[in-house]
């Protein structure tokens, strides 16, 4: 996703803070080794708080859909640039240090460099050509660069945690933060109760030899009334909307913008320039088990829902569509591209329906080519928000 000129400006704001304002405020504290300290330690606390948006907001919003959890990974890739910059600042402190040949933390040197590369690589890269170039290498780039990054912050704030309570916090916060992506994305150690839950109870497996093979005998009857239904995601109080499975596709998180209730403004526009505008409603929600989306939408008098599944096998969006009144039905496959998810018929070549400017308050959608063109422009409601119904 291409940063915003807002995103673009927070970025370059946070490098001239770094590279100017930090240099001048340890100009004015005399140099020094102490003053080079000081410095290394703000940048390493105002950078990890950066990183931990950027690293752990996408499993946080799997976790906990939330119009803060929304933004962390609609503005990811601007938090991690400045996370960049920020460590940069960081490291010539490190080096300035390691010049004078004044003692270290206990992370070795040799590591530090090698978490600044990683991150000069990954700040390098994070953008849509990169990503594109890279393929399936460039998720496995920056999540290796990223527990790099987290395995270097532990060891400074675990060194630290005896004599600064803020450091402890910090060290608490990284540690919340790591388990909070395991869980999201389902490692066995950490939910093991999950993990066997989905294995034993719940929806279809996808192995059907998964299933218990029947005895010999027609008869014959296997007992499993004892196990509850696995409803652990679906909707609550505390989780209106349900919640996406531990041991979903992580892909799910790219239609998860869905998920939530949304005010939208349509435009109908025909070739001849006629223009129908109207209000609709559009609210999405984990179903499945929480291992798909389903998105319904409403306006005075057209009704329709979709059901949105990600196919690993195919490495694509299944959508299946429906309207009424008059019952019309439609298929679609889709995938990510850049800042935008991009609809198809399955045997077509041509865009369909698009979603754009995502964002955590809202995003807009377009119907693709033909006439005639139909475009809605939507913005989240707050949870329990009150407002007019579509008319």
């Amino acid at each position: 996703m291409a940063l915003s000129r807002g995103e673009l400006r927070f970025v370059g704001g946070v490098a001239a803070v770094c590279t100017l304002g930090a240099w001048a405020w340890w100009v004015e504290k005399g140099g020094g080794e102490e003053a080079l300290r000081a410095l290394a330690r703000i940048t390493a606390r105002v950078g990890f708080l950066f990183f931990a948006g950027a690293f752990f907001g996408a499993s946080l919003r799997r976790l906990r859909p939330h119009p803060v959890t929304h933004w962390l990974v609609a503005h990811r890739r601007m938090l991690g640039l400045s996370f960049a910059t920020v460590h940069a600042t960081h490291m010539a402190a490190i080096g300035a240090l390691a010049l004078q040949g004044a003692p270290l933390g206990v992370a070795p040197l040799s590591i530090g460099w090698l978490a600044l590369l990683f991150v000069a690589i990954m700040a390098a890269t994070s953008n849509d050509a990169s990503q594109r170039w890279l393929g399936a290498a460039w998720g496995r780039l920056h999540t290796v660069g990223g527990y790099l990054v987290a395995y270097v912050f532990g060891l400074s704030f675990l060194s630290a945690a005896g004599q600064s309570i803020v450091a402890a916090g910090e060290l608490a916060l990284l540690g919340a933060g790591l388990f909070c992506r395991f869980s999201a994305r389902g490692t066995p150690i950490l939910v093991l109760g999950s993990c066997l839950s989905c294995c034993t109870v719940g929806a279809e497996p996808a192995d059907r030899s998964a299933v218990p093979e029947h005895p010999s005998g027609s008869d014959a009857v296997i007992d499993q009334t004892h196990l509850e239904p696995d409803m652990a995601q679906a909707a609550s109080a505390d989780h209106p909307y349900g919640r996406a499975h531990p041991a979903a596709a992580p892909q799910l998180e790219q239609f998860a913008f869905l998920v939530g209730d949304f005010d939208c403004h349509e435009r109908i526009r025909r070739e001849s320039g006629a223009v129908l505008a109207f209000r609709a409603r559009w609210r999405g929600r984990y179903i499945l088990g929480g291992f798909g989306i389903q998105d319904e939408y409403w306006t005075a008098r057209v009704f329709a829902t979709s059901v949105r599944v990600f196919d690993p096998a195919a490495d694509t969006w299944v959508v299946d569509f429906v309207r009424m009144p008059g019952y019309a039905t439609s298929s679609w496959r889709g995938r990510q591209r850049g800042d935008r998810m991009v609809m198809r018929r399955p045997e077509s070549e041509q865009d369909g329906p698009t979603f754009s400017h995502i964002t955590a308050d809202g995003f807009e959608w377009h119907s693709g080519g033909g006439d005639p063109s139909w475009t809605s422009s939507c913005r989240r409601r707050a949870v329990g928000e009150d407002g007019p119904n579509p008319r």
